[in-house]
């Protein structure tokens, strides 16, 4: 399953709880410039053409670090058989209000 997405949040405490979903992901920054945080390591920062790999079981937030907006695609895999409605509840809980994709 494949998501194009803009990062507005610019720290964890913006952002809320780590995101935790079912089976691994492959993100790849389009735009900007992204801080990718996990539980278990120390935040990378990622910019244009850049991408990363990682356990999605593993709590996770994709931040802006730059001065404009920032954007990627984040290419998701899973034996799970709801993962769409996993990543759909996420998504729901994470958008503002005033969010065209509500």
């Amino acid at each position: 399953m494949q998501q194009i997405e803009r990062y507005p949040a610019r720290s964890l405490a913006e952002f809320g709880l780590l995101l935790r979903h079912a089976g691994e992901e492959y993100f790849l920054v389009t735009r900007g410039k992204v801080a990718v945080h996990t539980e278990f390591y120390a935040p990378e920062i990622l910019g244009v053409g850049d991408g990363i790999y990682l356990d999605s079981t593993m709590g996770h937030a994709y931040l802006n670090a730059g001065e404009g907006p920032a954007t990627g695609i984040c290419l998701c895999t899973s034996e799970a058989s709801d993962l769409h409605d996993q990543l759909r509840q996420i998504v729901v809980r994470a958008a503002p209000l005033n969010d065209e994709r509500q």
